[in-house]
């Protein structure tokens, strides 16, 4: 009768382990991703899929050099640099081996944006982007805001959700505004995350903002939420401003190795863009 009960007692705990198991399961947020969890919150409202032989201009532009900030120090809108080909884009950082006779700088970076063509408000966008990194290399993909008052602060926006240095196998998402740039609140709440990656293959990066929460993922899974803190005049959630999209080679900073312009080119593909509108926002 002892072994029965024992045996009985067991089955028991085994049940209790499995149904806790299944609630840790249900509610464990870095495997699923908010939208995911509640139903449909999110309707696609432009993507591009890249299937033509071209840039469709009507939804990017590429990106000009207008001053000399790290990321724009070599931007060009040289051929070269842009190739649409077999469904995926690809943007080249290359040596300027007479690619530019007039232009000085040594190296040359491709970008495109949606700058004044399609912004995010309260929604999601996800980028399915692959990398081939050298030393020195920093591709991004990013959101900045459309309105020129959210450029400069201390109403600044802006949200990185890939930054690949090098040729690292993880990637930096980070959240920027005035609280956490200029008065340096990194920590509380956490500004900023380093997230591994599968990587020389296709990886999802996305980004949620909603107006309560800025949700960072890789892969469908959650790597960081920053939420509205409702601080006020101190600007750390001007986020739901309209942001646009940027996908750029960006070449050379002060985090970085030396530049290797002898493994050039190197380059970022993207496979696919998708930018959804929070069903909530009518």
């Amino acid at each position: 009768m002892k072994k029965h009960s024992n045996i009985f007692v067991f089955i028991g705990l085994l049940s209790l382990v499995c149904l806790l198991c299944l609630y840790v399961r249900a509610f464990d947020n870095s495997s699923v991703s908010d939208s995911d969890a509640v139903g449909n919150r999110f309707k696609l409202v432009w993507m591009d899929d890249f299937k033509g032989s071209d840039l469709d201009y009507s939804k990017w532009s590429k990106i000009k050099r207008l001053y000399q900030a790290p990321w724009l120090k070599y931007m060009s809108s040289n051929p070269s640099l842009y190739n649409v080909e077999n469904g995926r884009l690809r943007l080249y950082a290359r040596r300027n081996l007479n690619l530019e006779p007039t232009d000085t700088a040594e190296i040359l970076t491709g970008g495109v944006s949606t700058e004044n063509k399609i912004t995010v408000t309260y929604g999601k966008v996800e980028v399915r982007a692959k990398v081939k990194g050298v030393e020195g290399a920093w591709p991004a993909i990013w959101l900045l805001a459309n309105e020129r008052k959210y450029r400069t602060y201390p109403v600044y926006a802006e949200i990185d959700f890939m930054e690949h240095y090098n040729d690292d196998d993880f990637v930096w998402q980070t959240v920027h505004n005035n609280y956490t740039d200029k008065l340096g609140h990194k920590d509380n709440p956490r500004y900023q995350t380093k997230t591994n990656i599968r990587k020389d293959e296709y990886n999802v990066y996305g980004v949620e903002i909603l107006p309560e929460m800025i949700v960072l993922s890789v892969n469908g899974k959650v790597s960081m939420r920053y939420p509205n803190l409702h601080k006020g005049r101190v600007y750390q959630y001007p986020y739901g401003c309209g942001m646009y999209l940027m996908i750029d080679m960006q070449i050379g900073n002060k985090w970085l190795k030396r530049i290797d312009l002898a493994h050039f080119p190197c380059y970022i593909d993207v496979d696919w863009v998708k930018v959804y509108r929070l069903v909530e926002d009518r």
